[in-house]
């Protein structure tokens, strides 16, 4: 199983270090667990604040997940 964690570095709803945490128990378990650090924005400002490095940390999230399920990622524009 694959996750994929933002991680705030302001005082949020989930402080990083407690994401941080989940995400080695989940490690400790044979899964894993992407973090991704966004600094100065809290919870759900990430896509606000960072919408580029938002984008690209979910795709990379979505294109690697795929490939470990079925293959190479395919995409449909338009």
């Amino acid at each position: 199983m694959r996750f994929n964690f933002g991680l705030a570095t302001l005082v949020s709803i989930h402080p990083a270090k407690e994401v941080e945490e989940v995400a080695a128990a989940i490690r400790e378990r044979g899964g894993s667990a992407q973090l991704v650090k966004f600094e100065g924005s809290d919870h759900v400002l990430h896509y606000k604040m960072y919408p580029t490095e938002y984008v690209s940390a979910i795709t990379k999230f979505i294109d690697e997940t795929m490939e470990s399920n079925i293959g190479p990622a395919i995409y449909w524009d338009e």
